[in-house]
């Protein structure tokens, strides 16, 4: 699991109340994953896997190049479905190092909500991760994650405490794509440099539904410095895997395939 990679043993000192897995496993540090020639082509191509945690109660199963159908158990708890490769790699991806700005991006229909859990209804949250991520949450609840939720259509960054008002709830039947845009910043270093030596990178989220752009937001310039944990992991620095996020009981499907997505105002 991505939880348990060895380079998640290390750790240090955090805020009180902070949660468990945060007080656990930081994020994976060093110099990001220089992607294979396949794996790029994998990637590029919209050729994606998922790999389904133990806590995932139902079926994921490919349905075509980049396009997978899920369907969770009603009642069914939190899970969170990452991609077996990333979709942004941050020493070829970066545009301080390729010159150019980097846009990812994926689309999920959702076909049905079933039964919930308890007195909540069911959901299902499209978002990135930087590993390690438990699976056991939703992405965007905890560090290196974020997300835009359908049962409330709030976005979540780092933030299991309800996030912040964002668009409005996804529908059934309805087709929504969450991207980010990766540019050169006002102010950027030499060209050439590693992530990790350079300032962060001008990241845009961007949320469409049924094949228009709807809302965004700026990674860095929409926190709050009072109440907001930061946005490790997210900025361009570390590699960002797709994630679905499921509660209760959601039928969906999931398209990696730029050519047949709705949104097509992207690049090549």
């Amino acid at each position: 699991p991505y939880y348990l990679l060895p380079q998640a043993s290390a750790t240090k000192p955090v805020p009180q109340g902070m949660p468990a897995f945060r007080m656990q496993i930081e994020l994976t540090v060093g110099v990001p994953r220089q992607p294979t020639p396949v794996q790029s082509d994998s990637v590029k191509n919209g050729q994606i896997q998922f790999v389904k945690p133990k806590e995932y109660q139902g079926t994921l199963s490919m349905i075509g190049t980049g396009r997978w159908l899920g369907s969770t158990v009603p009642g069914g708890k939190e899970a969170c479905v990452l991609s077996s490769l990333p979709c942004y790699f941050a020493v070829p991806d970066s545009p301080l190092v390729a010159e150019h700005k980097k846009i990812i991006y994926f689309e999920v229909k959702v076909k049905l909500y079933g039964q919930g859990r308890g007195g909540d209804a069911s959901s299902l949250a499209v978002g990135y991760c930087a590993v390690p991520y438990p699976t056991w949450r939703m992405p965007g609840w905890e560090r290196g994650s974020l997300a835009v939720h359908g049962d409330d259509g709030r976005r979540y960054v780092n933030d299991s405490w309800g996030g912040k008002d964002f668009t409005s709830a996804i529908q059934e039947g309805e087709t929504v794509g969450l991207g980010m845009e990766f540019s050169i910043p006002d102010a950027p270093p030499s060209y050439g440099s590693t992530p990790a030596q350079t300032p962060t990178v001008k990241v845009e989220v961007f949320f469409t539904r049924n094949g228009i752009r709807e809302a965004s937001w700026n990674l860095h310039e929409e926190l709050d410095a009072e109440n907001d944990l930061g946005v490790e992991g997210l900025d361009g620095q570390h590699d960002l895997y797709a994630a679905i996020g499921v509660f209760g009981g959601v039928d969906y499907e999931v398209n990696f395939d730029s050519q047949s997505h709705l949104w097509l105002d992207q690049p090549a």
